[in-house]
């Protein structure tokens, strides 16, 4: 619906609200002053009586005005609620043409710089470009393996290999490969009392890939990465905590939405994707994940596995 469309209809909602409440008043009274020049001429005998007769009819009028003024408050939000989605797609296009045309270019730089010849006496740097075109190929495929992920999730499409997942070697892979992207100084401490949880490997790393990702991307000049997991009550929970750029408090109950992004991520590149993907692949494992966020100081999000049933 166009801003000015909708900014009408709620005027005209409220006004239409407020005549059925006016009118409503208007009646009660009309009928309570019958009363009153019908009855004993006493206000508290004339009032008992018109509750006693008009009781259902008043219960009514209550109930339906409730009902018209929640619907029109929850409207009021959807309506809120979907000018922020359509806001946030309308910057899908442009981000999504930005994260793949990057990694496209380097990759189509990458060949034509083998192809020429010119680095056939270049061993090293050789072997360099051929690393470039590999890790930007990998990046599309993540990108397009992410789609696909969230598509079957939201669908329902998605078969889980569930087994038990060492979570030590897993994120130390995710770390070293994040590591050697960087240029800044990055720190990860790790307390794993639970040495592993119950789901499908490839689609837990990407998770871990998707949250450390995000703390190497709106980090500060330093990277502190904090993650511990333990046990509890027959589910196994997973921390990562980040020192990054932190969300806004008013941002936190949408960071899970499709392409929503926290406006501390500024201009850097991405879909909105990662955390939608991280929220579908705990709710396909029948677990949850949390956000807790301090702007300015601290990301954490905690994940909830449900351990493995035994028969």
């Amino acid at each position: 619906m166009p801003p000015m469309k909708g900014k009408i209809y709620r005027i005209i909602a409220f006004l239409a609200v407020a005549a059925v409440l006016i009118l409503q008043a208007l009646w009660m009274v009309y009928t309570f002053v019958l009363f009153v020049q019908r009855g004993s001429g006493q206000i508290a005998d004339s009032l008992f009586a018109f509750i006693s007769y008009n009781w259902l009819l008043i219960l009514a009028s209550v109930l339906i005005d409730m009902a018209i003024i929640v619907g029109i408050v929850e409207h009021i939000r959807f309506a809120e609620r979907q000018k922020r989605l359509d806001a946030i797609r309308k910057d899908f296009s442009s981000a999504m043409i930005h994260d793949m045309k990057s990694p496209l270019s380097s990759i189509v730089m990458g060949i034509r710089a083998l192809q020429s010849g010119k680095l056939d006496g270049k061993p090293d740097i050789k072997r360099q470009y051929y690393r470039i075109v590999e890790e930007e190929a990998e990046h599309l495929l993540g990108l397009t393996n992410r789609l696909l992920a969230i598509s079957k999730l939201e669908s329902h499409n998605l078969v889980l290999s569930k087994v038990e997942v060492e979570l030590r070697p897993m994120v130390e892979d995710v770390i070293d490969k994040f590591r050697a992207k960087t240029k800044k100084k990055m720190t990860v401490k790790m307390s794993l009392n639970a040495d592993s949880v119950w789901g499908d490997a490839e689609l837990i790393k990407e998770i871990f890939v998707n949250l450390i990702d995000n703390a190497v991307k709106y980090s500060k000049d330093e990277i502190a990465i904090r993650i511990e997991s333990y046990h509890n009550k027959g589910t196994t929970l997973v921390s990562v905590r980040d020192n990054g750029q932190g969300i806004a408090h008013d941002e936190l109950p949408f960071v899970f939405d499709k392409f929503a992004r926290a406006t501390t991520q500024g201009n850097s590149p991405g879909f909105g994707l990662g955390l939608n993907y991280v929220y579908q692949v705990m709710q396909a494992h029948d677990g949850q994940v949390t956000v807790e966020s301090r702007k300015g100081e601290y990301t954490q999000f905690v994940l909830l596995f449900p351990n493995k049933v035994t028969l």
